[in-house]
């Protein structure tokens, strides 16, 4: 059995969201037609799990599942797993929603509905992008690891 807490990171020094466990996750209801979502995680060095759920222009609700105990793609219906693959300590995740939703199900991508963090990680910030920016571009407060 896990859990979900708000923590101070010692190295961002910011405040984030520690899920712990491999049942543990957060929920996050969204509504967003912007092309990337970007999420700022600290791996812990276990189980993550990603959940995208989006909506397509065939009108039907589609299912990303990344996972970092996958190592192989697998499609089935409206549901998609694939391989996560994250570095020790904070990662920069910026996922393209409409070449993904193109690639796996031939479809266009009109908006996201939920995005779903499982097993044990940090979350710093999950943000929409109308375009894939460098950390650098982004103001301080959006910045993975502002600088001085």
């Amino acid at each position: 059995m896990g859990d979900v807490n708000v923590v101070d990171d010692v190295e961002t020094k910011m405040t984030s969201i520690e899920v712990n466990g491999d049942d543990s996750y957060i929920e996050f209801p969204v509504q967003s037609s912007d092309q990337f979502v970007a999420l700022q995680l600290k791996n812990l060095d276990r189980f993550t799990k990603l959940v995208l759920r989006v909506h397509d222009n065939s009108g039907k609700n589609r299912t990303f599942i990344m996972s970092n105990r996958r190592t192989t793609v697998h499609l089935q219906n409206n549901t998609c797993q694939l391989p996560l693959e994250v570095g020790l300590g904070w990662q920069y995740l910026n996922i393209d929603l409409p070449s993904i939703t193109a690639k796996c199900f031939g479809t266009e991508f009109v908006h996201i509905t939920n995005i779903m963090v499982y097993g044990s990680t940090r979350i710093g910030k999950i943000y929409f992008q109308d375009r894939e920016y460098a950390d650098l571009e982004l103001p301080l407060f959006m910045r993975l690891l502002p600088t001085v």
